[in-house]
C-alpha cells in the first residue's frame, strides 16, 4: 500500500473546499485546507513537511492564486511542489500556462478528472 500523500487545497469557497477535501480523504489522501493565499502560506510554514501537491484557486480575497503561486516558487523547499490550478476564471487556462503551473482544471470539475489529474501529477513529480 502506498503511503498517504498530503494535498493542500487553497480555495476560498467553503462548500467547494470542504467537498473536495472530503472526496480526497475518501480516496486516501491527507488534506490541508486554506481559505486563500495568505492562509495557504501559513499552512505551508506550519507543516512538518510540505504537501505532495497543491490544488489552487486563482480568484480569492487577501492573496489570490497568482500571487500565492509566485510566492511559493520563490521559496526553497516549496518550489518543487506540483501545483494544479482549479478555477472558474475565464482566463484561467492562459494564466496557468503563463505561470507554468503543472496542470489546469476548470470549475466545475468532475471528481474523476480531478483524481486522475492529481494522480498523474503526483506520478510525474515522483519520477522527476
Amino acid at each position: 500500500m502506498m503511503p498517504s500523500r498530503t494535498l493542500l487545497v487553497v480555495e476560498d469557497d467553503l462548500d467547494l473546499r470542504d467537498t473536495i477535501a472530503e472526496a480526497l480523504e475518501v480516496e486516501g489522501y491527507t488534506v490541508m485546507k486554506a481559505l486563500d493565499g495568505l492562509d495557504g502560506i501559513e499552512r505551508l510554514r506550519a507543516a512538518v513537511s510540505p504537501p505532495d501537491l497543491i490544488l489552487l484557486d486563482l480568484m480569492m480575497p487577501r492573496m489570490g492564486g497568482e500571487e500565492f503561486f509566485n510566492y511559493i516558487k520563490g521559496v526553497g523547499g516549496w518550489q518543487r511542489i506540483p501545483v494544479v490550478i482549479l478555477t472558474a476564471d475565464a482566463n484561467g487556462r492562459a494564466t496557468a500556462k503563463r505561470l507554468g503551473s503543472d496542470a489546469f482544471l476548470s470549475k466545475p470539475v468532475k471528481l474523476a478528472l480531478l483524481f486522475q489529474t492529481i494522480e498523474s501529477e503526483l506520478a510525474r513529480s515522483e519520477r522527476a
